[in-house]
């Protein structure tokens, strides 16, 4: 009998420490497992986290931002080449605003006068010319690069080359006027003098001259190119003894279109170069600078090859058109 109660407290004690060594065994188990695991598991969601926001930041930069952040960078390097190339890339493929071509249009000059300036100082004026001819063909529409081409040319003592880039814009509505005067220099050659040679006084970014009705009175003129006709104020027709009830023709003006008494006067002169009899406008001007008597337009300045030189204040008479003697 206690033989066999022995045994039982054997077993019994053998079962409690297997108990307890296998507990500390499980333990110790999920201790190391939960050491080595943990530190992975958390570092996941910070990775994911992270790549929707830069996908996000990165979306909010249209195309023409992400370019124009590229061109700032490589003017910032003086790399206008590159950014040259870049600029006239985007006008084909990003540009979607009237915003967008504004600032593409400035950058763009800013960017061909910093890569001009660059070739001059380096003495590179072929690179210079072939840049200019590169902005033609690839942007037609842009007449002021046809501008900048042709006076370049000019400045490189090459005229001949200079004016079939300015026959290309000699109707241009804004730099037609300009295209056309430095063809009539170009085309007047070394020994042909001018027919006349008449000083102009400037008034804002318009340019008055002196000349002379009847071979009497002296009227001081704001010389209007868009004028088909010259006009003069009532007053001095009034002075010289015609009449203002004649017929009447319209006028476009500032203010509108008016109606006015045609006037035909003796004659006509700038310097020595004549038209008698010459039909005329009685009109005055209501927003002329100072003492201005009215406008020369083109019915006098179209019997002649002419030329504004602005820089040096002239108007150039430099042939006559026309064999006849009137504006009839």
């Amino acid at each position: 009998m206690r033989r066999v109660q022995k045994g039982r407290l054997l077993v019994t004690a053998l079962f409690t420490l297997s108990g307890f060594v296998g507990g500390i065994s499980l333990g110790f188990y999920l201790w190391r497992e939960t050491t080595q695991v943990s530190p992975a598991v958390i570092s996941v969601p910070a990775v994911a986290d992270t790549a929707p926001k830069l996908a996000r930041a990165q979306r909010r930069l249209t195309a023409f931002q992400q370019m124009e952040q590229e061109v700032i960078a490589l003017i910032a390097h003086r790399s206008f080449h590159a950014a040259l190339e870049l600029l006239m890339q985007a006008e084909l493929v990003v540009l979607h605003t009237e915003a967008e071509v504004a600032q593409l249009s400035q950058l763009l000059d800013e960017t061909v006068k910093r890569r001009v300036d660059q070739l001059m100082a380096l003495q590179k004026f072929g690179e210079v010319d072939a840049l200019y001819e590169s902005l033609t063909l690839a942007m037609p529409e842009r007449a002021e690069y046809y501008l900048l081409l042709a006076e370049f040319r000019i400045e490189m003592d090459n005229p001949e080359a200079a004016l079939p880039v300015l026959a290309q814009i000699e109707n241009h509505h804004r730099l037609g006027g300009k295209a056309r005067e430095l063809i009539a220099l170009l085309s007047t050659t070394d020994d042909e003098s001018p027919l006349e040679v008449i000083p102009l006084e400037r008034s804002g970014d318009q340019f008055l001259i002196q000349a002379t009705v009847d071979d009497f009175i002296e009227v001081t003129l704001l010389i209007d190119t868009g004028a088909s006709m010259t006009i003069l104020a009532p007053g001095v027709l009034r002075r010289l003894g015609y009449s203002l009830n004649g017929p009447t023709v319209n006028f476009s003006t500032a203010n509108g279109v008016v109606r006015a008494p045609l006037v035909s006067i003796s004659s006509f002169s700038l310097g020595s170069q004549r038209i008698a009899p010459m039909r005329i406008g009685a009109l005055g001007l209501t927003r002329a600078r100072g003492r201005v008597d009215g406008l020369l337009g083109m019915d006098f300045l179209s019997q002649f090859e002419f030329a504004l030189d602005q820089d040096a204040q002239l108007l150039n008479l430099l042939s006559t058109l026309s064999d006849q003697g009137s504006s009839d």
